[in-house]
């Protein structure tokens, strides 16, 4: 007998349940919600989506790649008092873009010298970073860390430069493009676009995040750094663009990621449990309600292939008449995965040649909304989810 695999829940983890068990009694299903439509980026996803992005740069035979994490100013003193180092996310992207150097030398160098750039005749300056939130970061690096020597070389169009990232909130990229010159959108590569505004997230989530992030030390980020209300925290470190709800402790509040840290149990779900989450929230969103139950119980109680519950998803967002070229988006997912998708949906006959969903498509929807009946229940943290309450189910916002 072949054993199943048995599937995390990261919900109903002691230290998740302690989380949501600190907010009022009526609020604890909607930031259950919140938590559940939270992207958790594994190290191992974040080098993937790097390594990507910058292969889709286009770089001509025997060119030389030069590729810069984006670090923090680095400030020795402060008013006469010297100040620790401070270790961010450009370390942990520096490891990973010195393992391609290791795997690539002729063609990528990590941090190079003013000196070494120009004896190899560097043509390529790619800028990396883990995400796009405000787009300050990349800015302020720009403005401040960037060498001059360097953006005279650009300016004179000795060389291109570029600005990698693992995901971008599309605010933060309109940000770096009116900010920095001669900069365009074809410059800046993303492994997942993020809509300004999260679609699945309602008022009433923005709502309880400014209400609940009064009780935290870090108030003015209740929605974020920015009010970014980025759904990004990776396994390296919570983003302060996330809400603080999430990382910023207060006298009667208790983070599940406490100071922006990953505690070393909760670092096992930083995979791809949230799929079938997040699919039946966006399908809840767009009144698709029976069929997200159906991917809740799967999520819950069946071995599930992710791919499977993302063409369901795909199929049920298609018919509530969002488009086509707006899924990546809506899925938070990298557009050649969604491109795959479609393309699988295609060959099973689910989805025409052009992006409408078949009859075929249609009666299996259909059928999935039938096969289980859903019966409501009233909600108790102790039970499972059974249903999506009425609350949340709004159209999915058209970017």
């Amino acid at each position: 007998m072949s054993k199943k695999k048995i599937k995390l829940n990261f919900i109903d983890d002691p230290i998740v349940r302690e989380w949501i068990l600190q907010f009022d009694k009526k609020d604890q299903l909607l930031a259950t919600f919140l938590l559940r439509s939270m992207i958790l980026v594994s190290s191992a996803s974040l080098d993937k989506g790097l390594t990507l992005s910058i292969d889709k740069i286009p770089v001509m035979d025997k060119e030389r790649v030069a590729l810069i994490p984006i670090r923090k100013p680095k400030v020795s003193k402060c008013l006469g008092v010297v100040k620790r180092p401070t270790y961010t996310s450009a370390e942990l992207i520096g490891n990973l873009l010195r393992n391609k150097e290791r795997l690539d030398g002729k063609k990528y160098v990590v941090d190079p010298t003013i000196h070494s750039m120009i004896k190899e005749k560097i043509k390529h300056i790619v800028l990396v970073d883990d995400v796009i939130g405000s787009g300050q970061r990349v800015c302020g690096y720009w403005k401040r860390s960037l060498p001059k020597k360097i953006k005279s070389w650009l300016s004179l169009k000795y060389c291109k430069i570029w600005i990698v990232s693992y995901a971008g909130h599309r605010s933060g990229i309109g940000n770096i493009i009116k900010t920095i010159k001669n900069v365009n959108r074809n410059m800046i590569k993303t492994y997942v676009d993020l809509a300004a505004k999260n679609p699945i997230w309602t008022d009433q989530v923005y709502t309880l995040c400014e209400k609940y992030g009064q009780k935290t030390y870090r108030p003015m980020f209740a929605t974020g750094y920015r009010k970014a209300m980025s759904p990004l925290v990776f396994e390296h470190g919570c983003p302060n663009n996330v809400p603080s709800i999430l990382w910023a402790k207060g006298k009667h509040w208790k983070p599940l990621f406490p100071n922006r840290a990953i505690p070393n149990k909760l670092k096992i779900y930083f995979t791809d449990y949230n799929t079938a989450s997040i699919s039946s929230d966006l399908l809840a969103l767009s009144n698709q309600y029976t069929l997200a139950l159906k991917l809740l119980d799967e999520d819950e109680a069946q071995e599930f292939y992710n791919d499977n519950i993302k063409i369901f998803t795909i199929l049920g967002l298609l018919l509530r008449g969002n488009k086509y070229l707006n899924l990546p988006e809506l899925l938070m997912s990298n557009k050649d995965e969604v491109e795959e998708l479609i393309i699988k949906a295609e060959n099973y006959g689910l989805v025409s040649p052009t992006k409408q969903v078949t009859m075929f498509g249609k009666d299996l929807i259909k059928r999935l909304r039938k096969e289980k009946s859903a019966k409501k229940k009233e909600y108790s943290y102790d039970k499972k989810i059974t249903y999506i309450p009425k609350q949340f189910s709004l159209k999915v916002a058209k970017p």
